[in-house]
């Protein structure tokens, strides 16, 4: 551990590891999730109602999210998704800090806990690749401390009461983005409570805390936004949720290959590895339950499961076996999560020539990656009242694996009525450009609503691109009138 002998190469050491990352994030295209949230930030900031004026399946929270970034970007000019990416590189460090509160130890020297913080930062900030500052690389960053609350807790070892507190208040922030993400924590409480062989971890700071703040925005959540229980969440529990796609077979496989190799080396380890092992397992298990293989989804498990092997335990010997069993898990991870989101720079450089400063851009898509990065590269804003079509999507899916008229009959409503949610927006405000999804019938999906049927008609091909197809408006069109 030469590297982390003297204050000035462990400063060096961390800087790089920090600034190293950051840099990576400068050169990449907006992944497409973040893109997407951003220009539903900028609509929220604007005073559009998320699940009333904005429909996504995803609970209030991911509304907000991004909104301290399009604020900074407002302010300073700098890009909101760079922004995101340095708001979220303090909430990193703030979380690596509160953690090494509270597993900080007198009987560790310095190089130990440098070694602890270095790997930390390779999980936090090199491993999720083009998926850093995704939410469900957020909701690990604040669940973090609560797992390292977990691991003294389980070896007997005192717990500052104040850091233990602040664990718990923070990690409910990530459950409230990503809900099923709970399991991670749950799976390593119970760890906690076997190794104890007691209750009494029940009456913890950090399970105090994490009750209470849950309390908060279970309160919350409900009041402001009734909407969304009342009204999307049991229409994404029809529609969005039954959706499988054919890479979940082959990631979700991966997935469990990688953890099962986790807790195989992990059991090698004593103490608090198994703890971290346990929170992959159920973030595992919460990762397969969304049935999507989406690699940022599985950024929560990929991340318990590195720290599970590569974090240092005092007293431990060094491990030639356990090294090579960590960097074969981090390339691995590195190849699950490094997933560029699709952009084509042919079309966004049509879309820069034909579309007028600051366009309104449409879009009749399943895929957001097609959409969201373009969107924001060119400066436009989101002329659809949703990131994706949905609830078409879904009720395609559904269609195809259903017989029965009554399902039928509610499916296609929901077509139907994402129909006329588009309609409605595009008559407010018509998009000076729509970018649409190749091969699939938009005009038999928009003849449920005769509105919208009218209002393609005003527009015709420009262009096209990997998949896709670039519209605009007819010069002879109606002039579009703007809020």
């Amino acid at each position: 551990m030469k590297l982390f002998t003297t204050p000035a190469a462990r400063a060096a050491t961390f800087f790089v590891l920090v600034a190293g990352g950051l840099l990576l994030r400068w050169f990449e295209n907006p992944e497409s999730d973040i893109a997407g949230n951003v220009l539903f930030a900028q609509m929220v900031l604007e005073g559009a109602r998320p699940h009333v004026d904005l429909h996504d399946a995803n609970p209030p929270l991911a509304f907000y999210l991004y909104v301290p970034a399009v604020l900074i970007e407002s302010l300073t000019g700098l890009r909101a998704e760079t922004a995101a990416h340095l708001v979220t590189t303090v909430l990193i460090i703030g979380s690596v800090l509160l953690g090494e509160a509270l597993l900080r130890d007198e009987r560790e020297d310095a190089v130990f806990r440098a070694h602890r913080i270095a790997a930390l930062l390779i999980v936090m900030v090199w491993m999720p690749s083009s998926t850093f500052s995704q939410r469900d690389h957020i909701a690990f960053v604040v669940m973090w401390p609560l797992l390292a609350a977990f691991m003294r807790r389980s070896e007997g070892e005192a717990v500052p009461v104040a850091a233990a507190l602040a664990a718990g208040l923070l990690a409910p922030i990530g459950f409230a983005l990503k809900p099923h993400l709970v399991l991670g924590p749950a799976f390593a409480f119970l760890v906690v409570l076997l190794h104890r062989r007691s209750l009494r971890p029940f009456a913890s700071p950090e399970v105090a805390g994490a009750v209470l703040s849950g309390l908060v925005l279970g309160l919350w959540m409900p009041a402001a936004h009734r909407t969304y229980f009342v009204d999307t969440l049991p229409i994404a529990l029809e529609v969005y949720a039954p959706i499988t796609t054919p890479r979940f077979l082959i990631r979700g496989g991966a997935l469990l290959g990688v953890i099962g190799l986790t807790i195989l080396v992990a059991r090698r380890r004593r103490g608090s590895p198994g703890i971290l092992a346990a929170a992959a397992a159920g973030f595992a298990v919460a990762y397969l339950m969304t049935g999507k293989g989406w690699p940022y989804q599985g950024i929560p498990a990929l991340s318990a499961g590195l720290l599970a092997l590569l974090l240092p335990i005092r007293r431990e010997p060094s491990d030639k076996g356990l090294l090579l069993a960590s960097a074969g898990l981090a390339m691995t991870a590195a190849a699950f999560a490094s997933w560029q989101p699709v952009y084509d720079e042919t079309l966004a450089e049509t879309a820069r020539r034909t579309a007028p400063p600051n366009p309104v851009i449409g879009h009749l898509s399943f895929e957001m990656s097609l959409m969201h990065p373009l969107i924001r590269n060119i400066g436009g804003t989101l002329g659809n009242p949703s990131l994706l079509l949905w609830r078409t999507w879904g009720a395609n899916y559904g269609l195809a694996r259903t017989t029965d008229p009554e399902k039928i009959a509610r499916l296609d409503a929901h077509r139907r009525a994402e129909a006329k949610q588009v309609a409605e927006a595009w008559a407010r405000r018509p998009p000076d450009l729509i970018i649409m999804l190749d091969g699939y019938d938009w005009k038999e999906w928009a003849s449920e609503s005769p509105t919208l049927l009218d209002l393609l008609a005003e527009y015709e091909p420009v262009g096209h691109g990997l998949r896709s197809v670039l519209l605009r408006r007819r010069a002879d069109a109606a002039p579009a009138v703007r809020p």
